[in-house]
This record gives C-alpha cells, structure tokens and sequence, in this order.
C-alpha cells in the first residue's frame, strides 16, 4: 500500500480503475489522487463515466479493476475494494446523488440525524428499550450537531417541516447538511448545482468552501456548471468514455485542447 499512497498528503488514490457493463466499458483504466484539504473536480461530457467512478469509489460497484486507497478516520491507508458497502461510510466517505434521497415524509430535522446512524450504533438495544442516560445524552449530542449543520446552512428555522414539502433548493440543503454529521474526511457530491437558479448556485459555491474550510473535509466535485467547477475546485481531472483527457488547474484545464475538443468546445 505505501507505494501507492507515499505523500502523507495523499486522501484518494484511484489507480488503473476500470469496470465495464455488457461489454461497454464505461471506466477505462482510469488513474488519478486527490490531496487532503482539496476541493476536487471530475467534469466530462454525458456518459463520460463521472458517476459510475463515484460508485465504485463508495463500492456501490466493485470495479473489475484497480486500486482504491484511502486514508481513513484513523490515518490507516484502506483497501476500498476491499469493502462491503456498508463499511465504506465507516472510513469517513460521504456522498450525495444527482437525485435528491430524502424521505420526504420525516421533518428535516429527522432526515439530517440519518446522517448519524453509525454514531446511534454505539448505544444498545438495551439502552433503546429502557431509554438509558447513555441514549438520551446520545441523541441530544446528535440533535445538537444536526442543528449546527442546519444553521451552518441558514436552514435551521426549516427543521420541523417535513422535507417533501419544502422547495428544490432547501431540499439540497438538507442533503449537504446530512453529509456534515458523519464527520467525513471526503465528501462526493454528484452534480449539487443541478436544478438551482443563478442565486442558488452562487449560494452553493460559498457553501462548499465553507465546509471545506470549518468541517476540515476533502471535496469531490462532479458537476455540468463549468463556472462553479472553475471558481471552486482546487484541481480537475476531465475524462470522457471513462478515460482520462488531462488533470490540472482550472487554467490548466480550460486551455487543454482535448478537454475543449471533447467537453468545454473550441473557440471559433
């Protein structure tokens, strides 16, 4: 492992990442790392493989392929396809999808302390069934951080509404929000800015480096709004049927002729 992750710096390590569906391959030996403290963009055109890289990060896929190594909570490099799925969100791995995933029934409050389902692991069955000092001090702590993500988010006076009934751009709050209550060390966010008006997205923008800045988190970005990608990510990689174009600055990358060619468009 320490041949892959030799600079301390190093989060995420994707090497020679491939996976293929009926024959198509849809990630092509696809190599890249991402720093701690990086706000991390992965752009391509539609179909280019961005998501399916996401799920094989979060071993949503096992890719048939590669290595993915990270950095966990602990400073241990782990093996993540090594990992059942439910073991991933354990290492400090966090997502959202390009889809809002909220119960729309439950308060918003509710949907954040999802979030925080493994911390609740720590309390017993016993402790549920006889509503211990240990349970009740436990969720406090959890209602607590909730609400800190939901005002760090100017949201807070929403959380008793049930999420299903708020607008679009709330209900992308509350999914953020949710992602801040596992103490992540990387954060995935699947195209956030998808749906939101020119406000909103400006809103995003500060959002997202925010988080980076007060939660102490790594960021990686996919997303269509090439002006959010460009004025927030530290570095990108561009890739497109599943293989890798070119990664850089995001001066680097505007001015890469394949990227052009393939995504951003050439000048006339």
């Amino acid at each position: 492992m320490a041949d892959l992750m030799k600079h301390e710096a190093t989060l995420l390590d994707i090497k020679n990442l491939s996976i293929a569906f009926g024959g198509l391959k849809a990630v092509d030996d696809l190599s890249f790392s991402i720093n701690q403290g990086e706000i991390y963009g992965l752009i391509g055109p539609n179909g280019a493989g961005k998501t399916t890289v996401f799920n094989c990060i979060t071993q949503f896929y096992k890719p048939d392929q590669g290595e993915l190594r990270f950095r966990n909570k602990k400073g241990d490099i782990v093996s993540l396809t090594s990992l059942p799925t439910y073991r991933v969100l354990e290492q400090g791995i966090v997502r959202t999808f390009q889809n809002v995933e909220l119960i729309r029934e439950l308060s918003i409050l509710d949907n954040v302390l999802i979030g925080a389902h493994i911390d609740y692991e720590k309390t017993t069955v016993l402790d549920e069934l006889f509503n211990t000092g240990r349970r009740r001090r436990e969720e406090k702590k959890q209602i607590e951080a909730a609400r800190r993500a939901l005002q760090f988010l100017g949201i807070d006076h929403y959380r008793l509404f049930p999420a299903g009934s708020q607008p679009y751009g709330i209900q992308k709050k509350v999914e953020l929000a949710r992602t801040l209550m596992s103490d992540p060390k990387l954060i995935i966010l699947d195209e956030p800015a998808a749906g939101l008006d020119e406000r909103e997205t400006v809103e995003l923008a500060d959002e997202i480096l925010r988080i980076r800045k007060e939660y102490d988190t790594t960021i990686l970005l996919v997303e269509h709004d090439m002006q959010l990608v460009m004025k927030i990510c530290d570095r990108i990689s561009a890739i497109n049927f599943g293989r890798l174009l070119a990664t850089g600055t995001a001066a680097e990358i505007r001015a890469d002729q394949k990227v052009q060619e393939a995504y951003l468009g050439v000048d006339a």
